[in-house]
């Protein structure tokens, strides 16, 4: 080798490992715990605050519609099942005027949105629709929302003529007298939670 070589070396350096340490994972663990535990303290509160008892909402639309209503009592004796495509959830008594009433709380499937609930009041003697009252939809204003609108058409309806509890096609849909064109689905579900309260008091009533 030549004098004016310059023999040059790489000096390699093995990296060191970092030491473990416990207290970074302790501290970020405690990080994740406490932001959790706050997060879930504030939905909590927030369930508190915008909760609804379902119950309470009932009796405010049964007081809202008869301000002379006496006696309101919840009765799931009443709540009688059988029908696929509609159910019975709740069913209250009260007294207006001298004349007990039953209101229903039935829920329909088939309608756009999955399902719609809705509020039968009725004349318990004679099983005659009294009023009806949306309780839950998420139907669109522009078309199932028509049929909501119309619901006043269920009036008189007389729940012992009714005697087909199956779910509703569409040719039944069409052939009710709050049925909107273009707005089958809506009909359907409406209809099946009509069929759920119809089964509901006619097995209770006259079974």
């Amino acid at each position: 080798m030549a004098d004016n070589d310059v023999k040059v070396e790489a000096e390699v350096k093995t990296p060191s490992k970092k030491k473990f340490n416990k207290n970074s994972i302790v501290w970020c663990v405690c990080i994740l715990v406490i932001i959790g535990s706050v997060a879930g303290a504030l939905l909590g509160a927030i369930n508190v605050v915008t909760y609804v008892d379902p119950d309470e909402a009932i009796i405010s639309k049964i007081t809202g519609i008869y301000e002379s209503a006496t006696d309101i009592k919840k009765d799931d004796s009443y709540v009688i099942n059988g029908g696929a495509y509609g159910s019975v959830t709740s069913v209250f008594t009260y007294n207006v005027d001298g004349d007990d009433m039953l209101c229903y709380y039935a829920v329909g499937r088939g309608a756009y949105d999955g399902t719609i609930e809705l509020l039968f009041f009725i004349m318990k003697e004679e099983g005659i629709v009294d009023n009806v009252s949306v309780y839950s939809s998420g139907e669109t204003s522009a078309v199932g929302g028509k049929v909501l609108k119309v619901l006043d058409e269920l009036r008189g309806f007389e729940l012992p003529s009714l005697k087909n509890y199956g779910q509703t096609n569409s040719a039944d849909a069409q052939e009710m007298e709050y049925y909107v064109s273009g707005a089958t689905v809506t009909t359907k579900g409406v209809t099946n939670a009509l069929r759920a309260c119809a089964y509901a008091y006619n097995n209770k009533v006259e079974g």
